[in-house]
């Protein structure tokens, strides 16, 4: 049986302090009966149903009646059984009976849910479009609905028209809403932005914890819809309807978060913190991000979960996602043919060009379809097409290595720079190596430290412990070891085991700092606990001369097995001879 929370539009202010409610119950047992229906709502209020009833039943009027009714059809008095359903529905018909407004409205309104009784969509029609005819704003809007979509009624588009407008007038902000709507599709009226813009924002500035409003004036700033592009101006909406538990505006806010938008700091906690948050509401966005932030962490098992939620409601980065962690076993049996056939039936659906590809990537390496170059290139093209990237990257690639088209390191390069011009972070970041090691591109360090610079400014943490190199090393820069340590401090600060490992270096070296293997050695462990392979290696050397540490056999064996066991060859050997 469905069950809705009823809430009493016409309350009066419930008292709080002993003296009032000694005095009401003074007036109540003299037999007001305005008393006993306010101590009945005290002890609702404070959640003591027994005595709410009591007094409810004492005052034994048309209103206390529909609020007694509310107790039973909540759950919050009985077991919530048939019966106390059925005892709450009289009582609310009682109070309709009797002409009560709370009790006519909620009497339609389990009519048209079903809650006690069947669903009678006619019923409730009838008792709201009456309402609706004495001048009740949130009857307009129910009526409204009715007649837009059918239910109860023949469908009367133009009358649903006026009623919304007039509900919206009234101070029921869904009316101006609902209005808006028909003016952002161009149903029954003229397509209108402005107009559109115009209603949300009256109904925004109604007041209240108006969700379905504040929902809408973030999307349109952010969109654009009547308004300009703004999405710093979307920020404090998306808040809002965070506050109100909307799980999509989480998940928008964790963008903002993520991306550095709207004027927002990036920030990686916060914007995971909105995307748990998201999920925890069920938003498929907010499933998709956290799955994706464990899967990049290698926590497949974790993450598929996430995934597979947000690809079964819909979310097609996630179904691209899957499939990607079915061709690599990662988090599921691998099963590349399958992988293959998924991606090639979302690639036509996806605009973002990442699905042809992941295609193109499967045809290139033979995984899950026979190799073909041929094809590679082509969905790339698509690709492309589609503004990706990494596909522009990847046809490099392919010039670079003369697979499916003829080898011309000067059209590869061009690629790598288109893709750089298009701010994907992983061609700068190859092209700056390639710069440096003259593979592809000719040696061009100030080129390279352009690029990682670029990558750095776009938050990459690993692009601003190459630059810090370039500055420790004097390439492509002027040689600054001052300005290195910054880098990778800054890195480190950042979460970047990469950035720890440097700043252990410098204590080791004494780049800009004096040389210091006690601080070195607190810098390595840092990094070998966030997964730094060379950083396990340098904390298990260390614990067996005893540089920097007092000697530790057996915490050298256990960290040099652990890099031993991740692949470091000189961890393997060292284990030999302990």
């Amino acid at each position: 049986m469905k069950r809705i929370l009823l809430f009493a539009l016409a309350m009066l202010p419930l008292v709080a302090g002993a003296q009032d409610i000694k005095q009401l119950k003074k007036q109540a047992k003299a037999g007001d009966a305005e008393a006993a229906l306010t101590l009945g709502r005290y002890h609702e209020k404070v959640e003591e149903y027994k005595k709410a009833e009591k007094y409810y039943r004492q005052a034994a009027t048309p209103q206390a009646d529909y609020e007694l009714g509310a107790l039973y059809l909540n759950g919050n008095l009985g077991k919530g059984t048939e019966s106390d359903m059925a005892k709450g529905l009289g009582l609310l018909r009682r109070s309709a009976a009797a002409g009560n407004r709370d009790g006519r409205y909620w009497l339609a309104f389990c009519y048209m849910r079903g809650i006690g009784i069947e669903a009678k969509e006619d019923s409730a029609f009838a008792i709201f479009s009456q309402l609706a005819a004495d001048g009740d704003s949130m009857a307009m809007l129910q009526t409204a609905l009715a007649l837009d979509q059918g239910f109860g009624a023949p469908k009367d588009t133009a009358r649903a028209l006026h009623l919304y407008r007039q509900a919206g007038d009234h101070g029921v902000s869904d009316g101006y809403a609902w209005l808006a709507d028909f003016y952002l599709k161009g149903e029954f009226v003229a397509q209108n932005f402005d107009s559109a813009f115009a209603l949300v924002d009256r109904a925004y500035r109604l007041g209240g914890d108006n969700l379905v409003a504040t929902i809408a004036m973030a999307n349109m700033h952010l969109h654009g819809i009547g308004t300009s592009v703004d999405t710093a101006a979307a920020i404090p909406y998306l808040q809002e309807a965070a506050r109100l538990g909307h799980g999509m505006s989480l998940g928008h806010l964790g963008d903002c978060y993520n991306y550095g938008r709207g004027g927002l700091q990036a920030n990686a906690d916060s914007a995971m913190a909105c995307y748990l948050a998201a999920s925890q509401l069920d938003d498929p966005r907010g499933d998709f991000m956290v799955g994706a932030w464990l899967y990049d962490q290698g926590d497949y098992d974790r993450a598929i979960g996430y995934i597979a939620s947000a690809a079964e409601n819909g979310n097609i980065d996630a179904m691209l996602l899957y499939a990607k962690a079915l061709a690599g076993g990662n988090g599921l049996e691998a099963d590349p043919e399958a992988a293959f056939q998924m991606v090639s039936e979302l690639a036509p659906a996806m605009t973002d060009g990442e699905a042809y590809t992941l295609l193109g990537l499967m045809h290139y390496s033979g995984h899950g379809t026979p190799e073909d170059f041929h094809m590679a290139r082509l969905c790339y093209d698509s690709a492309i097409a589609q503004g990706g990237t990494r596909a522009m990257m990847y046809m490099g690639d392919l010039y670079a290595a003369g697979h499916g088209v003829p080898h011309d390191t000067v059209e590869a390069i061009r690629w790598y720079d288109r893709a750089v011009a298009a701010g994907n972070i992983t061609a700068m970041m190859r092209l700056a190596a390639s710069h440096l090691s003259g593979r592809v591109a000719p040696v061009d360090p100030k080129r390279a430290a352009e690029l990682y610079q670029m990558a750095a400014d776009r938050g990459n943490l690993e692009a601003l412990c190459r630059l810090g190199l370039c500055y420790e090393r004097g390439e492509g820069v002027i040689l600054n070891s001052r300005r290195a340590f910054n880098l990778y401090n800054e890195a480190a600060d950042r979460g970047s085991s990469y950035g720890m490992f440097l700043v252990g270096m410098c204590y080791i070296d004494g780049v800009y700092v004096q040389e210091d293997s006690e601080q070195a050695f607190q810098w390595f462990l840092r990094a070998a606990e966030a997964g730094n392979l060379q950083s396990c290696y340098n904390v298990g050397l260390m614990y067996h001369t005893g540089e920097g540490v007092k000697k530790n056999k057996k915490e050298a064996k256990r960290w040099l097995t652990l890099a031993a066991d991740n692949g470091h060859p000189a961890a393997a050997d060292l284990l030999k001879t302990l």
